[in-house]
């Protein structure tokens, strides 16, 4: 590597070797291992070397390091942890500003539209806004119908592509978990969920580190969790029940989750 970024170097005076990798976290250990021995001795035997490294990961990534055998990933790396969601500013900002600048102007309904059905979820804020641009007639604006006709089309599609197969590839276990959590907003601390669902934390521990590995939810800080896709709580309350009554497993109902948290449950029902 030292040797490559050497000889690109030589061919531009500014350049250099840039490594990137995207789902640090889904690597096996000893291809992280390597990796981080790898970028060591470049760090103590070519310090000058024009060698960069770039890596995305799901918020547990520095544990999966550590369990590889990092022992300190943060000396070797620069952490740094993103926001899963964009701020209300920011996720408008990425809306209307391309437009903009090709001469398309967003009307402030629409774009609130789309940053609201996304939740400000980077992925789905593309796909949604993507929607509208595709539907709006233009030719140099984009109104909430055009959001409103979109939306419901590409939501549809994230059901089919994302939530739905993975819904259908869960544990009965880890379904139960994801409906505890939906039924609190999305977060909720360890205890909130040991209480709606009325058994022990321990008890619940593997389910949760099983679903944090898949990438389900996360924890955005010690004792607390929460849904990693934003839209998969409302996917899961309107579908929870029905595959309840075919899971293999006697799971919780929605209705007891909600009388173990003392919540009364919505006169018709959950709603996505």
């Amino acid at each position: 590597m030292a040797t490559l970024a050497t000889e690109v170097r030589r061919d531009a005076h500014n350049g250099g070797l840039l490594v990137t990798v995207d789902e640090l976290q889904v690597a096996s250990a000893g291809d992280l291992a390597l990796l981080a021995a790898t970028l060591h001795r470049l760090n103590v035997d070519y310090p000058k070397a024009a060698v960069l490294f770039a890596g995305t990961g799901l918020p547990f990534t520095p544990e999966a390091l550590r369990k590889a055998g990092v022992t300190h990933p943060d000396r070797l790396f620069v952490l740094e942890n993103l926001p899963l969601t964009l701020t209300l500013d920011d996720a408008t900002y990425a809306v209307v500003e391309p437009a903009r600048r090709v001469g398309i102007t967003w009307h402030p309904d629409a774009a609130r539209a789309v940053v609201t059905a996304s939740n400000g979820y980077p992925a789905h804020l593309q796909l949604f806004a993507h929607a509208a641009w595709q539907a709006a007639e233009g030719p140099d604006a984009i109104t909430l119908a055009d959001v409103e006709m979109a939306i419901a089309k590409a939501a549809e599609q994230i059901e089919r592509r994302t939530l739905g197969p993975r819904w259908e590839r869960m544990a009965d276990r880890q379904m139960e978990f994801l409906a505890a959590l939906a039924a609190n907003g999305g977060r909720a601390t360890s205890r909130d969920l040991a209480v709606t669902l009325g058994r022990s934390q321990q008890e619940l521990s593997w389910v949760r580190q099983a679903l944090i590995e898949e990438g389900d939810v996360y924890a955005p800080k010690r004792g607390h969790l929460s849904l990693a896709v934003p839209l998969f709580g409302p996917y899961v309350l309107a579908n929870y029940e029905h595959a309840r009554t075919d899971a293999s497993t006697d799971l919780l109902s929605l209705a007891d989750m909600r009388r173990n948290l003392g919540l009364r449950p919505p006169p018709d029902g959950p709603r996505p």
